[in-house]
């Protein structure tokens, strides 16, 4: 498995952590996971992260990200 830091979206604005696993599972589709607000970032009880995690012992990659002016994310502008 490999984690790594990501930013992305218009002008790069968006963070996020993607999560790839060692052995792809073949035609697995990538899941996205992000913040509801009013939670840590990383979920209550750190679920994100353990699910990513999960997700990627079983082969499937993941991108758990903070949406716009929350967490790392920057506010968008305009």
């Amino acid at each position: 498995m490999r984690e790594q830091a990501v930013s992305f979206g218009a002008g790069g604005n968006l963070s996020g952590i993607l999560c790839e696993p060692s052995q792809p599972a073949p035609g697995a589709p990538a899941m996205l996971m992000w913040n509801v607000g009013v939670h840590h970032r990383v979920g209550a009880f750190r679920i994100w992260v353990d699910l990513a995690r999960k997700l990627a012992e079983a082969g499937f990659t993941s991108l758990r990200f903070d949406l716009s002016g929350m967490g790392d994310s920057d506010v968008r502008r305009g």
